[in-house]
């Protein structure tokens, strides 16, 4: 099993459109990730166990419309050394 939790910042100083909001102001986002995983070792086929892993992603950005939260999974598995 683990988890892992990520944020990270991001702050546009351009001038063009994609660096401004509607208003003019300069654009800043923030971005938080949370992701879980879990394997089974007890269960085995040909030296790989699978595993499940949850991510969650969530933007908040001043900009209009860029903003935004995804959920998402994977199926996979690993191999144990």
């Amino acid at each position: 099993m683990g988890a892992r939790a990520r944020e990270s910042r991001a702050d546009y100083d351009g001038a063009g459109a994609a660096h401004r909001t509607a208003d003019g102001a300069a654009r800043a986002d923030r971005t938080r990730t949370l992701s879980a995983s879990v394997f089974n070792r007890g269960l085995t086929l040909f030296g790989f166990s699978p595993r499940v892993s949850v991510h969650h992603e969530r933007r908040a950005t001043n900009a209009q419309a860029l903003g935004y939260e995804r959920l998402s999974g994977e199926l996979g598995a690993v191999r144990q050394f």
